[in-house]
């Protein structure tokens, strides 16, 4: 009797575990995609500004635009 109740504390240990393990990975990768998400999103930010800042100056350039106030002279 004694060691049917060790084997099955050792399939709670072992389940327990995995479950530990896989609930720690889990919350790593949630973590990392978070980081990933939030630099890829500066990147956009930062490259839609360079794109905004160059056309304007492609503009303003043309004549199309003041600098002043963004509109048509």
């Amino acid at each position: 009797m004694n060691e049917i109740a060790q084997w099955i504390g050792y399939g709670v240990m072992v389940c327990s575990a995995v479950g530990f393990l896989a609930l720690i990975l889990f919350v790593l990768s949630y973590a990392c995609v978070t980081i990933v998400n939030k630099w890829i999103k500066a990147m956009m930010r930062a490259y839609d500004l360079g794109t905004l800042r160059k056309t304007m100056r492609q503009l303003e350039a043309e004549g199309k635009v003041s600098k002043s106030t963004g509109v048509k002279p």
